[in-house]
């Protein structure tokens, strides 16, 4: 008994009739042509793919090329017969669409993984403010003079000289209230900045010029 060729979906199958004509056969869901193969096998195909045929002409012991396809409109899906005659070099028009669609994908394909990377981004900057000495001459005479201890790189007690004979504790006057305001706001700025990555350090004189900032505010308050 002849072997009958079953279509696949999107998979284009290159025939060989054995006669020019088809059979017109009756069948369950319609009329259809039945195609001897010059291997024996017989295919059936709708009244409209036989017309498709005869239209390109195709003759007995020449190849041609049938795909059973899908179709999608709108919502649905419909099938569509394309029966096509090979070019010199074998290929179909279908073949060559794939062929086609494959070569622009490898292409984007090869343009996304070769372009490049973007350049890393800048290193944020560290500004490292150099400590200056505090001259003698430049302090009141109550102001502190010379380092008996520090925590955390900064002046935890202060020895304190008075322009008279012994040492006594200075007295707690606006610029001395002043300049602990500078000193305590300095430290927090840095250990701000340390949580920001940010290395930032003051100098001497940097929280002398605060501490003279904050006198002048509070004497301007007085007035």
């Amino acid at each position: 008994m002849p072997t009958i060729l079953r279509f696949e979906t999107n998979v284009p199958i290159e025939l060989t009739l054995e006669n020019d004509a088809g059979v017109t056969v009756a069948g369950r869901y319609g009329d259809r042509v039945m195609y001897t193969l010059n291997d024996s096998r017989r295919i059936y195909v709708a009244p409209f793919v036989a017309r498709r045929i005869s239209e390109l002409g195709i003759r007995a012991g020449e190849p041609f090329k049938i795909c059973k396809r899908y179709v999608k409109t709108g919502q649905r899906k419909t099938v569509d017969w394309l029966v096509e005659r090979p070019d010199a070099d074998g290929e179909t028009q279908l073949e060559r669409d794939l062929r086609d669609s494959i070569d622009i994908a490898n292409s984007r394909n090869e343009s996304s993984t070769s372009a490049p990377a973007p350049p890393p981004a800048p290193a944020r900057p560290v500004i490292v403010l150099p400590r200056a000495p505090i001259e003698a001459s430049d302090l009141p005479p109550w102001a502190p003079t010379e380092e008996t201890g520090s925590t955390n790189g900064h002046h935890s007690s202060l020895k304190l000289s008075a322009s008279g004979g012994g040492s006594q504790p200075a007295p707690d006057t606006q610029l001395a209230h002043a300049l602990k305001t500078a000193i305590a706001a300095a430290v927090e700025a840095e250990k701000f900045a340390k949580t920001l990555d940010y290395n930032i350090r003051f100098t001497t004189d940097d929280v002398r010029s605060m501490g003279i900032t904050i006198l002048i505010g509070m004497q301007q308050r007085l007035r």
